[in-house]
């Protein structure tokens, strides 16, 4: 596939904020391919035996991102889920090095960064009841932010394109996405 003829939207947040409801929305409605990096993870988990918790799949994703490389990763994902789109959405982007590399390799790239209050990103967290997920408190839920892969989650917000509240309903984050698309190179 040749990405410099596709459009990127990568959507980065902290953890509960709302990134895989958004990237399925806009998929589910306007036919954008997704391409799902915590899915891929735990794909990879399964396939090496491991535990796929929320720190073994930072810690794995850490590790593939290092001995790869960062193109090679991506490439990897993409390749996995083959988006038949011209529009690529890539939910959980985590890594600067990552950023860095959607933006050279799509012909075009919007970073979203969803920010959403911690109380209500707690009560998501325990509401989405996955398996990995442990039962936390709150104190404990925002802990987990000390995560280094978390931190640069925190890293690629300076950088992002768009900046959506994770509050907000889904009907005002999409249209604040396909504002910034119709702007560009994307709607062409």
């Amino acid at each position: 596939m040749d990405t410099r003829k596709c459009c990127a939207i990568g959507i980065s947040g902290e953890i509960s904020s709302g990134k895989t409801t958004l990237a399925t929305h806009l998929v589910d409605n306007h036919g954008f391919g997704l391409v799902s990096f915590g899915e891929f993870i735990r794909y990879k988990a399964e396939i090496l035996h491991i535990t796929p918790s929320r720190e073994n799949c930072q810690n794995l994703g850490n590790r593939l991102i290092r001995e790869l490389g960062p193109e090679v990763f991506l490439r990897e994902c993409i390749e996995y889920f083959s988006p038949n789109s011209r529009i690529h959405v890539f939910d959980g982007v985590r890594h600067e090095s990552v950023v860095h590399e959607l933006r050279r390799i799509y012909g075009s790239c919007f970073i979203v960064f969803i920010e959403a209050d911690k109380r209500l990103r707690y009560q998501r967290y325990r509401e989405r009841n996955r398996a990995e997920d442990q039962l936390l408190t709150l104190k404990q839920f925002v802990a987990l932010s000390s995560h280094p892969v978390e931190q640069d989650t925190m890293k690629i917000a300076e950088s992002a394109d768009l900046w959506i509240n994770g509050n907000d309903e889904l009907a005002v984050q999409e249209t604040s996405i396909m504002s910034l698309l119709r702007n560009s190179v994307c709607a062409k």
